[in-house]
């Protein structure tokens, strides 16, 4: 997914827990907040984001949408749309948010399906499961290349100083 780098990957994934808990992709965005309340005055029908929900998947969303309006053709041709349907910004961006956020359900969801039928229950264990994660988001591989290097301000004793 454009504008989906390693970390806001690993922030969704971290932060959505187990799609499975989630009925459908309505409810997900009710989860992040991203579900339009309606908010109107007069005769014109609005919504609204909701600022309930879980705020750090919220913000990874934000990030996404902000990244994909400045640099992605289909995001930029649908916020020109909405705005010259009369949509303000913030109603055009709230849109995006809404669909990327289930493009990401799709996904979470598409990969837990292909994880339960391509490993046995014995074998597989949670570190399975979400390893080809990062590219179903289109984030690429993640590793890391010496562990103990990222001490934090302490040392960390090597297996030879034990």
């Amino acid at each position: 997914m454009p504008g989906c780098a390693a970390l806001t990957a690993a922030k969704i994934v971290g932060e959505t827990a187990a799609i499975g808990r989630f009925k459908s992709a309505a409810a997900y965005a009710r989860h992040n907040g991203t579900a339009p309340l309606p908010a109107w005055s007069s005769k014109r029908a609005r919504h609204r984001l909701s600022r309930t929900g879980n705020r750090q998947l919220n913000a990874a969303l934000h990030r996404i949408a902000i990244t994909q309006a400045r640099c992605h053709p289909p995001a930029q041709q649908l916020i020109a749309h909405r705005k010259a349907g009369g949509d303000g910004g913030m109603e055009a961006r709230r849109i995006l948010k809404r669909r990327l956020s289930d493009v990401i359900y799709q996904a979470l969801h598409a990969n837990t399906q292909q994880q339960t039928t391509a490993a046995s229950p014995t074998s597989m264990v949670k570190g399975e499961q979400l390893q080809d994660l990062p590219d179903a988001l289109g984030a690429g591989p993640v590793s890391v290349q010496n562990p103990a290097s990222y001490s934090f301000g302490q040392q960390v004793p090597q297996a030879e100083d034990r």
